[in-house]
């Protein structure tokens, strides 16, 4: 028993077995993005007698993709950096990496005006590129976290995000969380292994911001690395802090200057981060309690017809009005304060249900909540959600106390993520990103669980770190 004891440690802990986890993980999602294109990739007919591309067809994708369409048409017209087409909705970043994409694998067509059509897109090769963002990121978190505490720790953590289904699913997507789960982890493992170094400091606003360009939820990172900061440097964290917000202003400042030069107007924040609360918290969880409604009454008699952007020509206008629909819903939500608090704690157990399954479902339903309203699956969803929280309140409890720091951050981006999923109508898929910060308490739960064994699994593990 002791002989196959020493056998698992040289396997588990060889020095570079962590490589074959991510190169596992990678080859899997190479398969899973396989299949998907196989098995979705075809024009679908919905109810309402529309054909949709499978993988395309969701809200998100086929606006990132149409986004994409104008960035490809400026480009063959020579007016890329001044017109007015895409105007700066959603992601910043997301639309142009496909339209890159777009171009390298049909500049013929491209560029010869041939009309473009969505089987030109090689969306096999996209999904393989953000896999290969992702797996490599895994392996500079590996080596911080394994710098900082141990190698066991590091393994565990880089298993659970190379497999975990509910971050796995989006690699094989178009949606912009992969590549964004991507700059998130990047980030985690600079600030795991936080230095006065100015360079790596200076790195890391530049990767806020590049992950702000990706997802206006990055928006107010900032909020929550400067506390960290402090905790962390103390009395000499001026100076590393300045030039992390450096790194911040100077991807904030190229993104005003174009929008700038395509509207005569500076401005960072994306349009749907004004519409948020009124769209998603206000009409669909509020205006139901208050009026006693349904959601799509709601939404037919409060949104559509009176928030109907196409009244208005300027990017600068709808921009404008929807300020002021931001400001109205703020208002609302003070004015019902008691029963929007009350409609927050009412939807957060259906945040709190991670849902490991919508990419697939969502290609095969184009709806993905065709399939989340079985019983069978939500009850999946609730077992599922619930182990996992379990191990990371295990690992919390057994982390916080020598980590105070970055369990303190932690703690609030993970409760920033929750929040703001809640905020925009208990979206299961804005809580996701927190999964990869929690890894960490995950990480520390299972590595407790295992040394607390009463059949003594510790020597499973007696290896130096």
């Amino acid at each position: 028993m002791i002989y196959k004891f020493k056998i698992f440690n040289f396997f588990f802990f060889k020095k570079n077995f962590y490589i074959l986890i991510v190169l596992t993980g990678f080859f899997f999602s190479v398969l899973f993005s396989i299949y998907c294109i196989n098995k979705f990739d075809k024009s679908i007919s919905l109810k309402t007698g529309i054909n949709v591309n499978g993988i395309i067809g969701t809200k998100d994708s086929s606006t990132y993709f149409k986004e994409a369409e104008y960035h490809i048409k400026n480009l063959k017209d020579n007016n890329y950096i001044k017109s007015e087409k895409p105007e700066y909705f959603s992601s910043w970043l997301h639309s142009k990496l496909l339209a890159i994409f777009f171009v390298a694998t049909s500049p013929k067509k491209i560029f010869n005006n041939q009309e473009l059509k969505i089987s030109d897109f090689d969306k096999l090769h996209f999904f393989v590129f953000q896999s290969l963002i992702f797996y490599l990121s895994l392996i500079y978190l590996f080596i911080n976290i394994r710098e900082v505490y141990d190698n066991r720790l590091a393994l565990i953590v880089i298993t659970f995000l190379s497999f975990e289904p509910n971050i796995f699913q989006y690699h094989s997507s178009l949606l912009s969380e992969s590549i964004f789960f991507s700059l998130n982890i990047i980030i985690f493992s600079f600030l795991i292994n936080l230095k006065k170094n100015i360079l790596k400091n200076f790195l890391i606003g530049i990767l806020v911001g590049i992950a702000f360009l990706q997802r206006g939820i990055a928006y107010y990172y900032i909020f929550l690395i400067i506390p960290y900061y402090f905790l962390i440097f103390r009395k000499k964290f001026f100076k590393p802090t300045i030039f992390f917000l450096f790194g911040i202003f100077i991807i904030l400042l190229i993104l005003g200057f174009s929008n700038y030069l395509r509207t005569n107007n500076f401005f960072i924040k994306p349009m749907n981060s004004y519409i948020v609360i009124k769209r998603y918290f206000v009409i669909d969880l509020l205006y139901p309690e208050i009026f006693k409604i349904s959601k799509d009454n709601a939404q037919k008699l409060y949104f559509k017809d009176n928030y109907n952007l196409n009244n208005f020509k300027k990017e600068i206008d709808k921009r404008n009005f929807l300020k002021k629909i931001h400001k109205e819903a703020l208002n609302e939500v003070y004015k019902y304060k008691k029963k929007s608090f009350l409609v927050f704690i009412k939807n957060s157990h259906k945040t709190l249900a991670l849902n490991p399954l919508e990419i697939l479902f969502s290609y095969k339903y184009n709806i993905s909540e065709t399939i989340n309203s079985s019983k069978i699956y939500k009850q999946f969803r609730i077992i599922y959600s619930f182990t996992l929280y379990l191990f990371i309140l295990v690992g919390f409890i057994n982390f916080y106390k020598k980590n105070f720091s970055i369990s303190f951050f932690i703690f609030f981006i993970s409760l920033y993520f929750f929040v703001i999923a809640v905020i925009d109508g208990a979206t299961v898929r804005i809580l996701t990103p927190s999964l990869i910060y929690l890894s960490i308490f995950f990480g520390s739960g299972i590595k407790f669980l295992l040394y607390k064994n009463p059949i003594n699994m510790k020597k499973l593990f007696n290896a130096t770190s």
